[in-house]
């Protein structure tokens, strides 16, 4: 099918600001998406299938992405969101969940933003994470780990330059691999820098 239009259904503002950058930084005109923000993912569960709903417009996709945070099994969760998609007959909605904030996806690219920071990395878990001995994906409130390591970190200033320079090779967060390769099926002229393992 051909594709006019995504539409993206993100839980929080920040999100929105990384995917705003991240997509103008692959060559993707403003044209080409929408990006609908709740207020968090509670509202999002809630009014997700109303908010489909809305969208009449033909050759539309919609993908779903949600933090993962307190652990819920990835499976049920995705689940639940599918059901939704179901009930307003988009079974095809593309749901992507981030594990375990949008956070860990820039653990997955620390020097990136150590250099924004323009500090070395000290805390003991962010080192482990630079040595491959924990999986950014699986550390519990990585925003907080990032206020601790940076003290003028904020959600929003970070979304926007991660968006803009977060490294796609070698960026050890899985769910951020499995989010590129989403978009890959959605945008297929994206550009070869968009290949992961």
């Amino acid at each position: 099918m051909k594709i006019d239009l995504v539409v993206f259904f993100v839980e929080e503002e920040s999100l929105k600001v990384f995917l705003e950058n991240f997509l103008s930084r692959l060559g993707i005109s403003t044209t080409a998406y929408n990006i609908s923000v709740f207020e968090g993912k509670n509202q999002l569960k809630k009014n997700l299938t109303p908010k489909i709903n809305q969208w009449r417009l033909p050759n539309m996709q919609f993908f779903v992405l949600m933090d993962n945070d307190n652990k819920p099994n990835c499976k049920d969760v995705k689940l639940a969101l599918f059901k939704q998609c179901e009930e307003a007959n988009r079974p095809d909605t593309i749901i992507r969940l981030v594990c375990q904030e949008l956070e860990a996806w820039y653990l997955g690219d620390l020097p990136t933003v150590s250099n924004y920071y323009n500090q070395p990395i000290k805390l003991p878990t962010l080192k482990q994470i630079t040595q491959q001995n924990i999986k950014p994906d699986s550390v519990e409130r990585p925003s907080e780990l990032l206020k601790q390591q940076f003290p003028t970190f904020k959600k929003g200033e970070l979304a926007r330059h991660m968006g803009k320079h977060i490294t796609l090779e070698g960026n050890s967060s899985i769910s951020f691999g499995y989010f590129v390769q989403a978009l890959k099926t959605v945008f297929p002229c994206l550009p070869a820098m968009l290949e992961t393992p």
